[in-house]
């Protein structure tokens, strides 16, 4: 606990003067915590973000690529060197770093939700469905997994406009539209593990059990039928 704690007064100057804009103050606290901590994987991305914000990014590059040799997959850790790299517009780098880190730690959700956020970042949409359908599979009935479908809805209905738009996709609009609204039916018959947070909708006659979502599933939901046309359904 003792060692926890020197180390905890090392860390937090750190981002103290990071929070309030003093990135020279910071990177003098981290290089000498580093003299205690050598090798330690947040107090070097930390200096590689106060080096970034002094204008020193190709240090800042090169210190957080020595980093992610180790595979890091500490949240803090990563999510300091994404904001390295996302100021440098190397998005494909967070990628990169997020998917690794999910691979060392297999089942890690967030960390999975990491490569997703990295990929919504990115626009990449086909690898972006791929990673909530991931997602899903992974937290199975666990509390709150049920979202990660929801995901992959996102995803379907972003395509779809994406095609309708004129880009190159897999399929047609269209079919990306019915195959998103198979989807949302099939997890609006899921009874949600947060029932607080969700709705149930009056049910159509003779159409079965009612819905359920929440707020943003069921607009997500209405997006969907609306883009096909179907306003009265919506």
């Amino acid at each position: 606990m003792a060692d926890n704690d020197a180390y905890g007064r090392k860390v937090q100057p750190i981002y103290d003067a990071l929070t309030s804009g003093n990135f020279k103050g910071a990177l003098k606290l981290a290089t000498a915590a580093l003299s205690k901590y050598r090798g330690d994987h947040l107090l070097r991305a930390l200096k590689a973000h106060a080096l970034e914000r002094t204008g020193k990014a190709s240090e800042a590059l090169t210190l957080c690529d020595d980093v992610r040799k180790d595979t890091p997959t500490d949240t803090h850790v990563l999510h300091t060197l994404r904001l390295v790299y996302a100021r440098e517009g190397r998005h494909g780098e967070v990628t990169a770093m997020y998917q690794a880190a999910a691979a060392a730690a297999p089942g890690d959700a967030m960390l999975q939700e990491g490569v997703f956020a990295s990929l919504v970042r990115e626009g990449d949409l086909v690898r972006q469905q791929q990673a909530a359908m991931k997602l899903a599979k992974t937290a199975g009935t666990k509390p709150g997994g049920e979202r990660y479908g929801w995901w992959t809805v996102t995803s379907l209905l972003l395509q779809a406009r994406a095609a309708a738009a004129g880009e190159t996709m897999a399929m047609a609009p269209k079919q990306f539209l019915q195959l998103a609204e198979t989807m949302a039916k099939r997890h609006a018959s899921i009874k949600p593990t947060a029932p607080e947070h969700s709705v149930q909708a009056r049910p159509k006659e003779d159409s079965g059990a009612a819905p359920y979502y929440t707020a943003e599933a069921l607009l997500l939901h209405v997006e969907v039928l609306r883009d096909q046309g179907r306003h009265g359904d919506a």
